[in-house]
């Protein structure tokens, strides 16, 4: 696809759900990461970024709270808590123009505080050995 297919099929995406799902394939440090566009515009939410686990599991996880939002208003604590899944904000000065480059393209500006919350996936998904390397932004 060239860049503008990519950016018609987004557009479309957002206009038909109101929120997108952006996710970078791992890169050189073996890590890849998903974040959303649309949520604070459109859902009064702040926009949910994760840095941990594949790409499926980082899928599953943003769409599966993405979706309560959107269905239900919000996040259901409850849920998450059983799950282990925490939400954290994210100070804006800890994300970089890379992360969230989507983001910044429809929006034009730098985030501000309180539009991100990084999802921290629960430490039982990892093994013993990686469970304690979760990133935070802070």
């Amino acid at each position: 696809m060239t860049e503008e297919e990519v950016a018609r099929r987004a557009e479309l995406i957002f206009r038909v759900y109101g929120w997108m799902l952006e996710s970078v394939e791992e890169g050189p440090d073996g890590a890849g990461w998903s974040y959303t566009v649309g949520l604070s515009e459109n859902f009064d939410h702040p926009d949910l970024i994760i840095l941990d686990g594949n790409l499926g599991l980082q899928i599953e996880l943003v769409r599966a709270i993405a979706d309560m939002v959107v269905d239900e208003g919000g996040v259901n604590d409850e849920a998450l808590a059983e799950l282990d899944i925490e939400l954290v904000p994210v100070d804006p000065n800890e994300l970089e123009q890379e992360l969230i480059t989507c983001w910044l393209e429809r929006y034009e500006r730098w985030p501000s505080e309180g539009e991100f919350l990084q999802v921290i996936p629960p430490a039982y998904l990892f093994c013993d050995c990686h469970a304690h390397e979760r990133r935070r932004l802070g």
